[in-house]
Formats: structure tokens, C-alpha cells, sequence
């Protein structure tokens, strides 16, 4: 029995609409990889920071440590006041004693003549006064010896003290630093802790967020194998699951009247592609169908309806093989690490909570509204990009970041 255009048109539609209807599912997924990778990164980020944060206690600890060690080193050499070398003090006694003395003796002796001679009004010359000159020069001596001894002795002491002065000054700067890098040290070591309970809750965060991932990637997965199944056996006789890709162009040439025919609709695909222009005119196509969609769905309502019906109930007659494949799912949490199964106390259910979810989404995608939903929500989305979301499920590869 030969197929009317509306009806050809009716399943053509219904193709892309399941083809939508997978391209969500997809989206579901998507979205709970992204809230996996968006924590797995917090993660990341969280743990460069502790490590900066350890280097910078390590680099402060050290630094203390030689603050320290200078301290320490300040305060075990104190040393005393620098000894007044006596040789060297007698032999500037001496100097100053001879030069000194020798001119102070001479000119005592000369006052005490010109007094004399003035008194007793005649010249007077004390020979024998000046011939004990040595009396003043060990007299200078002396007393140069002990000044310059003392003097010095002042001047050291004052030197020793000034020393002691700026390494306590040393001491009280290094003392000053130790305390900033210690109040450092603790604030980092606070910082620590922050990063430890930031991590514990990320792990938990993560836990679930794989718990979720898990359970959607199966429901999306699975739905989404079964939904292709059903649209493979009901419409494969009336398009190549091969030519999918281009059911917009398909559905443009066909449904406007450029091709009498779904093979001469084929003929002009190929004829695009050899042409190198598929993927522009499939988009070309994709805008146009989009808008004129609701026409083209008001014009076939009741056949796409009975499209519809046929592939829900080929759907149901595939139940048998959705379970078998449902039974697999058990396996997927054997590789749940420990952290996953301390962050879900209900893990043992969740096989079961799948699998009626499962049930319960194949049920949903296959219904005539979100069918139709589908297809108006994806309208805007080419054949190509649908038909790249269909083989993201089903051949589908957990990203390295999950």
C-alpha cells in the first residue's frame, strides 16, 4: 500500500521529534557533568590553594627559625668593654712626658730665675734646678700615662655600651619580625583548617553530585537507547537511519515541492554533498522548517498523532529488552568508590530507584505531548546537531574530568 505525502511527512516529523526528544535527554546529562566537572574544579582549585598555602607556612616557618637563630646568636655575644692596652698607654705617657715635660720643666725653672733675679736685682741661672729636668718629664709622664688610661677606659666603655644599645635595638627589630611572621603563621595555619573543611565538603558535594550523575546518565542513557530502538523499527522502511542527519533538508525539499519524492529528496542531498554545501543547506533548511513549524504541525496533527501511537506502542513491545538492559545497571555501582556510598545512605535502593525512573522517563519521552514539546523546544536545532546528540548516548564515553 503506497504512503500519502502526509503521512511520509507525518513520520518524517516523528523522526525528528524523537531525535529532539533524545537531544534533551542528552541535555540532562550534559548538565549533570557540567555540575560534576564544576565541583571536580572546585576541588582542583581548592587543593592549589592548600598547597600555596603550605609553602607559604614552610617559607614563614623558615624564616622564623632564622630570625631566631640571629637572635640567639645577638644575644651569646654580648662581649666586654675593650681592655686599655697599658704598654701603649705608658708609651704615650712617655712621649707627652718627654716633650711635654722637658718644655713645662724648662720654662718653671726660666719663671723661677726671672723671679729672683728681679728680687734680688741680679741675673740668676738655677743650674742644678735644671739639671733635674728628668723630675718634670717622669712627673708628665706619670700623670699623661694615667689620663690617657682613663680616657681611653671612658671611651671604650662608652663604645661597649653604644654596642649593647644596637643589638638590643637588633634584638627588639628581629623580635618585632618573629611576632608579625608568627601572627602570619597562625592566620595560614587557620587557613589550613578552612581548606581541610572546604575539601571534606567538596568530597561530600562531589559524592552526591556522581550519585545524581549516575543515575541520570543510566535513565538518559537508557530511555534514549530504547526511544532510538522504537524509531529505527517503526521508521527505517521510510528513511535510512543513515540519512537522519539530513531529515531537515529531507523534510525542506519534500514538504515545499522540490522533490516529488523521498528519493528524489535523497538525490538532491547527495548532489549537496558532492557539492560540499550539505551542512549549509541542512541549516538553510533547519531555519525554514522552523519557521513555518506550526503550520506544518496544525496540517498533520492527527497523522503525526497516530506516529505518535505507533512508535509509544513500539515502545511497549520492547519492554522484555529494557529490562534485560536495566538489569546491567547494578553493575555500574560496584565501581562507586566508598566516599559515594558514605554520602548516600540509600545506595543499596538506588538500582531500583533507576530502574522504575527508567520505566517511568520512557514512558514520558514516548508520550504524544512530550513528543511534541520536543520538537518545538529543538525546532531551532539542525539534524546534524541532533543526530551528534544521539550518538553522544549512544556511544557514550564518561568524560576523564567524572
Amino acid at each position: 500500500m503506497e504512503i500519502s505525502k502526509k503521512e511520509i511527512l507525518a513520520k518524517l516529523y516523528c523522526i525528528k521529534a524523537g531525535l529532539s526528544a533524545i537531544s534533551l535527554e542528552k541535555d540532562k546529562l550534559s548538565q549533570e557533568e557540567s555540575n560534576c566537572a564544576k565541583i571536580h574544579q572546585e576541588m582542583d582549585d581548592n587543593q592549589k590553594k592548600k598547597k600555596i598555602a603550605i609553602d607559604s607556612l614552610n617559607k614563614v616557618e623558615q624564616d622564623i627559625k632564622i630570625k631566631e637563630k640571629t637572635i640567639t646568636g645577638i644575644e651569646s655575644n654580648q662581649g666586654v668593654p675593650e681592655k686599655v692596652n697599658i704598654g701603649h698607654a705608658i708609651g704615650i705617657g712617655a712621649g707627652i712626658g718627654i716633650i711635654g715635660g722637658g718644655i713645662g720643666w724648662v720654662v718653671f725653672v726660666f719663671i723661677y730665675d726671672l723671679i729672683h733675679s728681679m728680687k734680688n736685682n741680679q741675673n740668676q741661672f738655677s743650674g742644678n734646678l735644671m739639671g733635674k729636668i728628668w723630675i718634670g718629664m717622669l712627673v708628665v709622664w706619670f700623670i699623661s700615662t694615667i689620663v690617657y688610661y682613663f680616657v681611653e677606659k671612658h671611651k671604650n666603655l662608652k663604645n661597649y655600651k653604644k654596642s649593647l644599645a644596637d643589638k638590643k635595638a637588633s634584638v627588639n627589630k628581629e623580635n618585632s619580625a618573629i611576632a608579625s611572621l608568627k601572627k602570619n603563621q597562625n592566620n595560614i595555619q587557620q587557613n589550613l583548617s578552612s581548606f581541610d573543611q572546604t575539601n571534606e565538603r567538596l568530597n561530600a558535594k562531589h559524592a552526591n553530585a556522581l550519585v545524581n550523575y549516575l543515575k541520570v546518565k543510566n535513565i538518559t542513557i537508557e530511555s534514549s537507547k530504547t526511544l532510538y530502538d522504537a524509531l529505527i523499527t517503526e521508521f527505517s522502511s521510510v528513511l535510512d537511519p543513515r540519512d537522519w542527519a539530513n531529515i531537515d533538508l529531507i523534510i525542506f525539499y519534500y514538504e515545499t515541492g522540490r522533490a516529488d519524492t523521498l528519493k528524489e529528496a535523497l538525490q538532491q542531498v547527495d548532489r549537496q554533498r558532492q557539492n560540499e554545501a550539505l551542512i549549509k543547506a541542512i541549516k538553510d533548511a533547519s531555519n525554514q522548517i522552523s519557521s513555518t513549524i506550526q503550520r506544518s504541525l496544525d496540517q498533520l496533527q492527527s497523522t503525526m498523532i497516530h506516529c505518535y501511537q505507533d512508535l509509544s506502542l513500539q515502545l511497549k513491545n520492547q519492554h522484555a529488552q529494557v529490562m534485560q538492559r536495566l538489569s546491567r545497571i547494578q553493575s555500574d555501582f560496584h565501581s562507586l568508590n566508598e566516599s559515594v556510598k558514605k554520602a548516600n545512605a540509600s545506595i543499596q535502593n538506588l538500582s531500583k530507584t533507576i530502574e522504575k525512573s527508567t520505566l517511568e522517563s520512557i514512558e514520558t519521552i514516548s508520550s504524544n505531548e512530550y513528543l511534541q514539546h520536543a520538537l518545538l523546544e529543538k525546532i531551532n536545532v539542525n539534524s546534524v546537531a541532533l543526530v551528534d546528540d544521539v550518538n553522544y548516548l549512544l556511544f557514550y564515553k564518561k568524560p576523564n574530568i567524572l
